[in-house]
């Protein structure tokens, strides 16, 4: 705490210590949004490929039941 007190108000210009220290903390903060922005990106992907197989899926089911349910009705008409 007292070194961090020291670069901002300790030697040269303060408004170059306060820049100084501020680029310090910001690099740790970008790096971390970087990494949950490429977590967040990563999760979405998974969960649309496995949206996307489940729809297709569902799409093979309702062609067969759609086949079926026509046999069903020509059955019934005769």
């Amino acid at each position: 705490m007292v070194s961090v007190l020291e670069r901002l108000v300790g030697g040269g210009d303060r408004s170059e210590s306060v820049l100084g220290s501020s680029e310090i903390y910001f690099i740790p903060l970008n790096e971390r949004f970087e990494n949950c922005t490429s977590q967040t990106m990563e999760r979405y992907h998974m969960q649309l490929s496995a949206m996307d197989g489940m729809v297709a899926q569902m799409n093979q089911a309702s062609t067969y039941l759609n086949q079926q349910l026509a046999v069903l009705g020509q059955a019934n008409q005769r």
